[in-house]
């Protein structure tokens, strides 16, 4: 019999403190952007799944620190505006349930996910960091 632990967090914040491993996700995005079905390099399907998930949950948490970020700024702020549509857009791609489509097509969409989610980050906090500037 396997034995195991249960991590009981009500508020859903143990892993705040965590950083992104954004380097590696962001390269695995890349070269899933630059695969082609029957190509050879691209990853078998399953292999396709494995990374689909693995993209799926790092984007759930990039929704988080955008929204965090966006928290930050004043509600009308251009930055804060579009990082918060970028979540939205995000959430509303994630819950919708997935075509029979190609894997490779389920891990692009995925990999373009990743990708505007941190530039909706990026343009956050460089917005926070002004904002900072402009009240010292």
């Amino acid at each position: 019999m396997k034995q195991g632990s249960v991590f009981h967090d009500p508020t859903g914040t143990a892993g705040d403190d965590i950083p992104l491993d954004r380097a590696r996700i962001e390269n695995l995005a890349q070269a899933a952007l630059s695969w082609r079905e029957g190509q050879c390099g691209t990853p078998p399907p399953a292999e396709l799944d494995r990374i689909a998930l693995q993209l799926t949950g790092h984007i759930r948490l990039l929704i988080t620190e955008v929204g965090t970020v966006c928290g930050r700024l004043p509600m009308d702020h251009q930055a804060a505006v579009l990082g918060r549509a970028a979540c939205h857009e995000a959430v509303r791609r994630l819950t919708v349930p997935r075509r029979r489509s190609r894997a490779l097509d389920h891990v692009e969409s995925r990999a373009r996910l990743v990708a505007a989610l941190y530039r909706a980050l990026d343009r956050a906090q460089r917005a926070v960091l002004d904002c900072m500037a402009v009240t010292t």
